[in-house]
């Protein structure tokens, strides 16, 4: 027993919640928390290996980098990176009215677009941890477009919560050294709240995330 969980910690090096298929609509970002704040010299080679998609409003805040679409098209962008798997989804007519957002009307990554981009971002986020050590990634799930296939990854994850995020809440949430430390802690705890483990989360965790929201 003790073999195999020794094995699943070397498969996840750190905790990504959110991980999984995900499916996005209009927005999409990601978080990812370091262990040290990467120096300022470092950063602009760490943006350039973004997956492109996400690399069109990278910002920098403390130990947190936010990698993101920066607008409303990110199904756009995902079909256009990866436009040599196959052509995309089309709208459904009844998504042509005018009633939606900027993402609707546009075309949708097919499954194999959407399946090369989170590859993509994996690969990306195990390299970086490879050079400079991340503490945890959090994605939100998009509820408009269907949410995220939570994998294996996010559960394990979910059993560190209370040892990688709560205590880095504590450090942070009352005077966050910059506004996407404090983002970060929202989108891990937020996934937490909507989890197996929500009655893991504390009440002053939940109050904070309460009131902020």
């Amino acid at each position: 027993m003790t073999k195999k969980r020794g094995a699943t910690r070397a498969k996840y090096p750190f905790p990504f919640f959110g991980a999984g298929l995900a499916s996005y609509f209009e927005w999409g970002s990601l978080y990812v928390w370091f262990e040290e704040p990467p120096p300022r010299a470092a950063q602009a080679a760490l943006k350039r290996a973004i997956p492109e998609p996400f690399r069109r409003a990278p910002e920098w805040g403390s130990f947190v980098l936010h990698a993101g679409s920066g607008d409303q098209f990110i199904n756009l962008h995902i079909c256009i990176a990866y436009g040599k798997l196959g052509d995309p989804l089309e709208p459904d007519d009844d998504d042509l009215d005018g009633d939606f957002g900027f993402g609707v009307g546009q075309p949708f990554p097919n499954l194999e677009q959407s399946r090369a981009f989170e590859a993509d971002i994996r690969a990306w986020l195990l390299a970086l941890h490879r050079e400079r050590p991340i503490a945890f990634v959090a994605r939100r799930e998009d509820g408009e477009a269907g949410g995220t296939q939570l994998d294996a990854w996010h559960r394990w994850s979910l059993d560190r919560f209370a040892e990688v995020v709560l205590p880095r809440w504590q450090a942070h949430h009352r005077k966050p050294p910059h506004r996407l430390v404090d983002w970060a802690l929202r989108e891990a705890v937020g996934l937490a709240l909507d989890s197996p483990i929500a009655d893991q989360v504390p009440a002053p965790v939940r109050s904070w995330y309460a009131r902020e929201g």
